[in-house]
């Protein structure tokens, strides 16, 4: 019975495992969880071969990493590297093999950075760098503060390189501060300024509440 309904699920797929690839995932999953390694295997080289986008490699390659399957994982993620646009696609795949090929890593990272157009992308890349290269990380939030326009994005900065620098933090949320327009910036200073764990200073956070 269930070999029949595995099998009723593929000819759903109707051999489309791009267009139907939750689908596809869905039928892995069950697979999977049914014991036939081999059948499920087949399932996932054909969203494999199907894939056009990230996106798509991106299943693959986490179902892969869940099974440690090591020497596949880093293939897919070779051809996810090809079809990576964003800062997030390569600092994604930078954290993927960060423990198992350092070098790549770095590499991925710096392709991050070069397509970072706005404050998000930058603080993204160097998120993905603070567990390996703290000063290239301190590097990118200084990048990251110039494209900063707004008061959330100079309190959220503030609250990044408060651990590194609280001078440079003292002076983000003072930023912040002028930039305040609306109900939610001075809200979210209020937040940010009685944090115990960060500024903790009650008449800051009373006066913008």
């Amino acid at each position: 019975e269930q070999i029949t309904e595995f099998k009723e699920q593929e000819a759903e797929i109707n051999g489309d495992y791009n267009e139907n690839a939750w689908e596809a995932s869905r039928l892995y999953d069950d697979l999977i969880e049914a014991g036939d390694t081999a059948w499920a295997q087949h399932i996932l080289q054909k969203m494999e071969d199907a894939a056009k986008e990230f996106s798509e490699l991106e299943t693959v390659f986490e179902k892969l990493k869940e099974r440690n399957e090591t020497e596949r994982f880093l293939a897919v993620i070779k051809k996810a590297e090809e079809k990576a646009e964003g800062t997030r696609d390569y600092t994604q795949l930078a954290e993927e093999v960060l423990e198992i090929d350092k070098d790549w890593a770095v590499k991925l990272c710096q392709k991050a950075e070069k397509v970072a157009k706005v404050y998000n992308d930058l603080t993204t890349v160097a998120g993905a760098l603070a567990d390996f290269d703290k000063d290239w990380m301190t590097k990118i939030y200084k990048k990251a503060e110039t494209l900063a326009e707004y008061s959330f994005d100079h309190r959220d900065l503030a609250e990044i390189v408060y651990s590194i620098d609280k001078d440079w933090a003292a002076s983000l949320i003072a930023k912040a501060e002028e930039k305040a327009e609306d109900f939610n910036d001075f809200s979210n200073l209020g937040d940010t300024y009685s944090n115990s764990d960060l500024f903790n200073d009650k008449a800051k956070a009373k006066a913008m509440f």
